[in-house]
């Protein structure tokens, strides 16, 4: 009701929503392949990491972090274009509202580094993404570095 509405700490929630995006701004400025203003206060964080996205994502659900699916269905794979499927495969929301603060990003920010790094280390990326990966250890040091030649 307009009484709730009234009540809400509109400055509170949106300084909140800015300091959670800069935090997970931060922790994937290296790996997020969407360019990003430098300030949001939306309630999620879009992040794409192409190679490994739905990989990283069934494991948060996995781990009861949630995320959300904003595009999926038959028509979308058959008539969108490349970034669009590559955004429906791998792109992940990454919860950010007010109801999280810091310590909540920098935990999300490193299960979401972690399942990185360890599918990385899997035979089904080696296969996808270099044949000889899995058989040597230096690749794997590389790729986590984000080496990926």
């Amino acid at each position: 009701s307009l009484g709730v509405l009234k009540n809400v700490d509109y400055d509170r929630i949106r300084k909140r929503r800015l300091d959670n995006y800069e935090t997970l701004s931060e922790a994937f400025e290296k790996v997020n392949e969407l360019i990003l203003p430098k300030k949001c206060p939306a309630y999620q964080f879009p992040l794409l990491i192409s190679d490994a996205g739905r990989e990283i994502k069934k494991a948060l659900i996995a781990d009861k972090i949630f995320v959300s699916t904003l595009w999926s269905g038959k028509d979308l794979k058959e008539n969108g274009n490349a970034f669009e499927i590559n955004m429906m495969n791998n792109a992940i929301f990454l919860p950010m509202d007010q109801r999280y603060d810091y310590e909540d990003m920098r935990y999300i920010a490193g299960k979401v580094k972690d399942i990185e790094d360890k599918f990385r280390k899997t035979s089904e990326y080696c296969d996808r993404y270099n044949e000889n990966c899995c058989s040597d250890t230096d690749c794997f040091t590389s790729l986590s570095a984000g080496n990926r030649s």
